[in-house]
């Protein structure tokens, strides 16, 4: 079996004793947040300090994680996810991420007993040394995966995707997509086993959804809701316009008018009206679409507050997935797909239209809190397209997406609307050889499925 290769230096191996001898004295920065957890979960602190674990609650660098008869789910700020068995000990000795891969990020943990399943985040992507997990039998590098780890008086785990190196005094073993490993003791060499380690989260209680018929428009308490949205609305709100990066603006205040077009939006503080024309307007109840151009922003007094002139802000509203509902999603681990309902004519980022939007498409995995967006565009004749990953944020339904500035790349932000998150909005910017280019885009849900794939239906 041909192997990528990657090297568990002796280094590495060092700095990470030093880390698991030496937690750090006080914690900085949190290392990542409860998703959730179940029983009476602790953590103690580099002072001697325990305190419960509850969904929402920060841990970082010293903390050691006690599940006792529960579980616990954490979500780092790299991304990272990790699922933590009952009877487990689990100790952050050193984890560092500043938002990007400059070589000053890191992960260093220690399993004292008990169990994990993880999929890592960014770090240790492409600095491989700077990701490891010690037991007192082996310790576990990686490179870019989902894996589990049992340990007792021995350690065993499977991979399910990606690669993993598992290290001792023995020798070290790589072992990669399927494959599934046990180590004796610290001084014996780890070997590959055909037994699988499936360390599965705990199954939620029977999964009961809000109904929803697809024929009827419901919002988030199942009511019934008018063909359009008119009037005052609390909403989710994502835009883009000129140099500025898609934004999302979580329960904001927005109006529309008897045709459903919007006319008033707080812009993450800025209120802002528009008494001009409505370009590519869309609304089906849930979910509405549109695009501002021309010198017509104005504030409350009626200044202008930002002349467009040829460029475009163009804008997506929905009404919000409550975090409840969206929490009933995650625990359940189900995704969501989503086909493209409706969307503006993409424009360049200076002014005038670029072209058509080709096509669009969303894939949300809420099991681990991640968004797959790609779009298309026709310009003069060619289409361009971009996929990038973005996370859904762990305090609303909203999430993000950036791929960056050269040519193909595709920075998105978004949201969920209506029960189980029916519908999602997204406005991007997506780069071609011509500059960039920019719109919204609105979705409709059109599987959603668990685990096992098989179809959810609400009940």
């Amino acid at each position: 079996m041909k192997r990528s290769g990657f090297r568990l230096g002796g280094r590495g191996v060092l700095m990470l004793a030093i880390a698991a001898a030496y937690p750090t004295a006080a914690q900085s920065a949190p290392a990542a947040r409860v998703e959730f957890a179940i029983g009476n979960p602790t953590a103690q602190g580099p002072g001697g300090t325990v305190r419960p674990l509850t969904k929402g609650v920060e841990v970082g660098n010293g903390d050691m994680i006690d599940t006792r008869d529960g579980r616990v789910q954490l979500r780092f700020v790299d991304g990272a996810y990790m699922s933590l068995q009952p009877q487990s000990q689990f100790r952050i000795d050193d984890f560092r991420y500043n938002g990007k891969q400059d070589g000053t990020e890191k992960g260093f943990f220690s399993l004292v007993k008990g169990g994990l399943r993880t999929i890592t985040g960014l770090v240790g992507r492409t600095n491989k040394n700077a990701y490891l997990v010690t037991t007192s039998v082996a310790t576990i590098g990686i490179r870019g995966t989902e894996y589990t780890i049992q340990y007792g008086k021995s350690v065993s785990g499977t991979v399910g995707e990606g690669e993993i190196k598992v290290c001792n005094g023995g020798g070290c073993l790589e072992v990669t997509n399927g494959e599934s490993y046990y180590v004796r003791g610290s001084d014996v060499r780890p070997e590959m086993s055909d037994k699988k380690v499936d360390l599965q989260p705990q199954q939620p209680p029977p999964l009961v959804l809000p109904i929803f018929v697809a024929a009827e428009n419901r919002d988030e308490n199942g009511d019934s809701v008018s063909f359009i949205l008119t009037g005052p609305q609390t909403v989710h709100f994502a835009y883009v316009e000129g140099s500025f990066p898609p934004g999302p603006v979580p329960n904001t205040a927005a109006v529309f008018d008897e045709t459903g077009a919007l006319r008033q939006a707080d812009f993450g503080g800025v209120v802002k009206y528009w008494n001009g024309p409505v370009y590519d307007q869309g609304n089906d109840g849930i979910i509405a679409w549109s695009r501002w151009t021309g010198d017509f922003v104005r504030d409350a007094a009626g200044n202008p507050l930002t002349d467009l002139q040829t460029r475009s802000l163009h804008n997506v509203a929905g009404l919000p997935t409550s975090a409840a509902n969206l929490g009933q999603l995650n625990l359940a681990q189900l995704k969501g797909t989503y086909e493209l309902a409706g969307g503006t004519t993409p424009t360049w980022s200076s002014g005038g239209v670029a072209g058509s939007l080709s096509g669009a498409s969303l894939v949300a995995n809420f099991g681990n809190m991640q968004v797959t967006g790609s779009v298309a565009v026709n310009v003069g004749g060619t289409v361009y397209s971009g996929t990038t990953l973005g996370f859904i944020s762990s305090m609303g339904s909203t999430f993000t997406g950036f791929g960056g500035s050269s040519a193909g790349a595709l920075n998105f932000s978004g949201f969920f609307a209506g029960t189980n998150a029916m519908r999602a909005g997204m406005a991007y910017d997506l780069w071609v050889p011509g500059g960039q280019v920019q719109g919204a885009a609105a979705f409709t849900q059109t599987s959603l499925t668990d685990p096992s794939g098989a179809a959810v239906v609400p009940q």
